[in-house]
């Protein structure tokens, strides 16, 4: 053998370098394909009904503290960042309601981030996500308990409004029942099956209830505490 002449493998196998070499390649491809297959509509609906359900446990806990009547006001109805405002307000003895000229208290936008993937309404998305299912989620079990007027399931926080309708009361007590819909979106284009759905209801008699459910048009998987 030349003094250039290198030695030759003695057999067609992988050295153990060669071979871990391999498998970590494949592991970082298998990785990356999942992340990719995977949907972030999920994680979305999750933080949203928590970040939002958050805001307004943030406004019941200053009516609470301070004592006050605090308003509950939706902003940026129809855009892509939905929002919540909330600030004093006082209750005259003929019923009427004024706000405090001085300005919100406290105020909660839906990051950009999330709102590629949701969309936060009421009946209509509540509508579309449960197309199918043969009941609504005021009729299911876990959910019943915390609902006292069938009424409000007809009717939409996020609507085109100036003026608040909504008020915590001065013992943390909503003075109207209501929900809000956090739905698996893409591009503004609810999903009607096979997404998370997130639900917020905000009650007189039990406060603040979360819920998210897996597949909204299936009747099988119930619903969830958040």
């Amino acid at each position: 053998m030349g003094p250039f002449n290198t030695p030759q493998r003695k057999n067609g196998g992988y050295s153990l370098i060669e071979v871990l070499v391999v498998l970590v390649i494949v592991g970082v491809l298998a990785t990356a394909g999942a992340m990719m297959v995977q949907s972030p509509i999920p994680a979305a609906v999750k933080s949203g009904t928590s970040s939002l359900s958050g805001a307004l446990r943030h406004a019941q806990t200053l009516a609470l503290s301070s004592g006050r009547m605090v308003y509950l006001q939706p902003t940026g109805v129809g855009t892509t960042s939905p929002g919540l405002q909330w600030g004093f307000a006082t209750l005259a003895a003929n019923g009427a309601v004024t706000v405090d000229p001085n300005g919100p208290q406290g105020a909660w936008v839906l990051p950009p981030s999330e709102s590629r993937f949701l969309s936060i309404g009421g009946s209509a998305d509540l509508g579309l996500a449960v197309t199918g299912a043969g009941t609504v989620p005021k009729n299911v079990a876990a959910i019943t308990a915390h609902v006292q007027n069938t009424a409000t399931w007809n009717t939409t926080f996020y609507a085109t409004t100036t003026t608040p309708t909504y008020y915590f009361m001065s013992n943390g007590s909503i003075n109207t029942e209501f929900f809000v819909t956090v739905a698996g979106a893409r591009s503004g284009t609810v999903f009607s099956s096979g997404n998370r759905l997130g639900l917020i209801i905000v009650s007189p008699g039990s406060g603040i209830s979360t819920y998210l459910k897996q597949n909204p048009a299936s009747t099988t998987p119930p619903w969830s505490r958040l």
